[in-house]
C-alpha cells in the first residue's frame, strides 16, 4: 500500500477473495485516512459478494438455495442479476454454458469437497438428470428449480461480477482513475496519470519461450480470461479439466487453450469466456462472431506450441488503424 504522498505514485490495495487474489490500483493522490477507509469498504463489498455467491460458504445465499427443499426460493436482487446473465449466456450457447453443473463439479473434485479418484460412468449418469439450465426459472427475484435437488454454481461469472461491484464502489467514492483485478479478471477506468493502463495476456506455460501473448492499453473496458491449462486435476495420469460439458458430464477438451474477452461489463466478459472454453475449437470462434464478442483466442498447434488469433471485434478495439 502506497501512501500517495507523491502525486504520481499508484496506490495499491490487495488481499484474498474467492479462492484467489484481489488488487485495486488507484492513480490518484489520496491521504492515508482515505486509503484506509477505501480498503475497509472494498473488503466489506467482497465479503458481501462471497456471502451471496460462494458455494464454499455453508450459509451463503447460493448454498441456502442449493440446500433448500423448496422448488421456489426468493433471492436477492444482486444474485438475481447474476443468474439472469448466466441464463442468457446458457440460452445463447445452447446449454454448453450452464450454471446447474455443481453436482458434476463436485464429482470431479473442483468444489469444496476434494475427491480421490475420477467419477465412474454410473456416478455421472446418476446426476445428469439434475443438469440443465432449462430446468431453472427466474421470475423477478424468485428462482425456481424443476427438481429441488438441483444445485447451481456461479463461480464462472461471480469474479467478473465482483470486479464490477468494486468498480461501482470506486466511482461512488469519486475515484476516476483505477484498475480492479480479481484473479485476472480486470476492469480499467480512466487512466494511469495520463497513460492507459497496461494489461498483459499470458500464454500457456511450457508452450514457448515468451510468456506474454499481448500487452494491451486498457481504458474504460473489462477483460476476462478462461483456460484449462492451469485449473486441472490429475487422476492417475489422466487429466480432468475444470470446464465441464454439461451434456456429457465430462471435461470440455479441445485445442482451445484459453480465451480473453473484452467487454464493457466484466460479469458478462467472465461468463462468455467460460462459455467459449466450453464450446471449444472453431465453434468458439463462430459463437464469438455471432454474439459480436471481442476475443483473443490461444489455440494449441500440432507441434506442441500455440497460435494466437484475434477476431475482428478485438482488432476494432485494440489494433490501431
Amino acid at each position: 500500500m502506497l501512501t500517495g504522498c507523491n502525486s504520481e505514485e499508484v496506490i495499491i490495495l490487495r488481499g484474498q477473495t474467492m479462492g484467489t487474489y484481489w488488487q485495486v490500483s488507484v492513480a490518484e493522490k489520496m491521504s492515508t485516512t482515505e486509503i484506509t477507509e477505501l480498503d475497509k469498504k472494498i473488503q466489506a463489498e467482497l465479503l458481501a459478494v462471497n456471502q451471496q455467491m460462494s458455494t464454499f460458504i455453508a450459509d451463503s445465499e447460493i448454498s441456502r438455495f442449493n440446500n433448500s427443499p423448496d422448488a421456489a426460493v426468493e433471492i436477492s436482487s444482486e444474485m438475481s442479476k447474476v443468474v439472469a446473465a448466466a441464463l442468457q449466456i446458457s440460452a445463447e450457447s445452447d446449454g454448453k454454458y450452464d450454471i446447474t453443473v455443481l453436482p458434476l463439479v463436485e464429482l470431479w473434485g473442483f468444489a469444496a469437497k476434494k475427491v480421490e479418484k475420477k467419477p465412474t460412468d454410473e456416478e455421472i449418469a446418476a446426476v445428469l438428470p439434475l443438469i440443465g439450465y432449462q430446468k431453472l426459472h427466474l421470475d423477478g427475484n424468485i428462482l425456481r428449480k424443476d427438481n429441488p435437488a438441483m444445485r447451481i454454481d456461479l463461480s464462472s461469472i461471480a469474479k467478473g461480477y465482483g470486479v464490477d461491484k468494486l468498480a461501482e464502489l470506486l466511482v461512488k467514492e469519486n475515484r476516476q482513475n483505477f484498475l480492479v483485478d480479481i484473479g485476472g479478471e480486470v476492469r480499467a477506468v480512466g487512466n494511469k496519470f495520463g497513460k492507459a493502463w497496461k494489461i498483459a495476456v499470458e500464454v500457456p506455460e511450457n508452450r514457448g519461450a515468451n510468456s506474454i501473448a499481448e500487452v494491451l492499453d486498457l481504458t474504460d473496458k473489462s477483460l476476462a480470461t478462461s483456460g484449462n491449462y492451469r485449473n486441472f486435476i490429475d487422476y492417475d495420469g489422466e487429466r480432468a479439466v475444470h470446464t465441464i460439458d454439461p451434456r456429457t458430464g465430462r471435461g470440455a477438451v479441445s485445442n482451445l487453450l484459453s480465451v480473453t474477452v473484452a467487454a464493457e461489463n466484466c460479469m458478462l466478459a467472465d461468463g462468455y469466456a467460460t462459455a467459449l472454453m466450453a464450446i471449444g475449437g472453431k465453434d468458439a470462434e463462430k459463437f464469438a462472431e455471432k454474439q459480436k464478442l471481442a476475443v483473443l483466442f490461444i489455440f494449441a498447434d500440432e507441434q506442441g506450441g500455440f497460435s494466437v488469433r484475434k477476431n475482428k471485434h478485438w482488432q476494432d478495439i485494440f489494433i490501431q488503424k
